[in-house]
């Protein structure tokens, strides 16, 4: 019998309350946002154990070495992107949608552009640009 060891992980949200004035209410948003990460530590240490995310495996090691790396555990997905790159990923739905409105069309075109498919197709493609884009 072999022995292995498991390294898992989890994220745990911290939680907490800072007070800000601000002379309306764009000025605060723009406030609350203009924090730094070190910052922002000093207020979060509320730790909510009942609510993790992102939980998995880290890696198994057995005696010859790690056998498995990286496993997800949850339906979570810890994502670090750029926010043209966030853009994208939020409007990955409607360009799956519009690419099979598209394919639904192409499958029978005289069909399609009677009952206005097309059309449809190319409004959904219009939609998840622009939202890809950020023109949204």
């Amino acid at each position: 019998m072999k022995t292995y060891e498991v390294l898992y992980a989890e994220d745990v949200p911290h939680y907490g309350v800072r007070e800000i004035e601000a002379a309306d209410d764009r000025l605060a948003i723009q406030k609350a946002c203009d924090i730094t990460p070190e910052s922002m530590s000093r207020y979060t240490n509320d730790p909510d154990h009942d609510n993790p995310c992102c939980r998995g495996i880290v890696h198994i090691e057995g005696p010859d070495g790690v056998i498995a790396e990286n496993i997800s555990l949850d339906d979570f997905h810890l994502c670090r992107a750029e926010a043209g790159l966030r853009l994208k990923i939020d409007a990955a739905e409607a360009m799956f949608e519009a690419l099979q409105a598209q394919e639904m069309a192409e499958f029978d075109p005289e069909a399609a552009r009677r009952k206005g498919y097309f059309d449809r197709a190319r409004a959904l493609r219009q939609a998840a640009l622009s939202k890809a884009r950020g023109q949204q």
